[in-house]
C-alpha cells in the first residue's frame, strides 16, 4: 500500500503511551492495522513499519499540552525533539512553532 497523507479524520490507538524512561511511543493506525502514523520528510504518512529503528523514531511523539490551549494537546517529534504535528494546507506536518498562529495549528482536541 503507498504511503498515504494523514487527513485529521484519520484515527490512530496510543497517542498518549510513554515507555518506562518517558518516551514516545509509535502511533498505530485503526483504519489500517499494522500501519502507524510516522514523518518522513517532515510531512506525515500512514504507512507500514519496516522495522528499522529510524521508522520507530518517525512514527513516535511525546504528547504534551496543547501549546496553544492547555485543554488541548500537542505531539512533540521522538526524533526532532522541538518540532510538532501541525495541520498546514490541509494536510498534516511536523514543524516547529514559533507564532500564536503556529502553536494554534499545533494543538488539537480529541471529541
Amino acid at each position: 500500500m503507498p504511503a498515504t497523507s494523514v487527513r485529521p479524520s484519520s484515527q490512530r490507538r496510543r497517542i498518549d503511551d510513554s515507555d518506562a524512561a518517558g518516551r514516545g511511543r509509535p502511533s498505530e493506525s485503526t483504519n489500517f492495522p499494522g500501519y502507524y502514523l510516522r514523518h518522513r520528510g517532515f510531512a506525515l504518512y500512514v504507512e507500514k513499519s519496516d522495522g528499522s529503528s529510524l521508522f520507530g523514531g518517525d512514527a513516535s511523539f511525546q504528547r504534551r499540552a496543547g501549546l496553544a490551549d492547555g485543554a488541548g494537546l500537542s505531539l512533540e517529534s521522538q526524533n526532532y525533539p522541538g518540532r510538532y504535528v501541525r495541520y498546514r494546507d490541509g494536510l498534516l506536518y511536523v514543524e516547529a512553532v514559533s507564532t500564536s498562529a503556529e502553536r494554534g495549528t499545533a494543538t488539537f482536541h480529541l471529541e
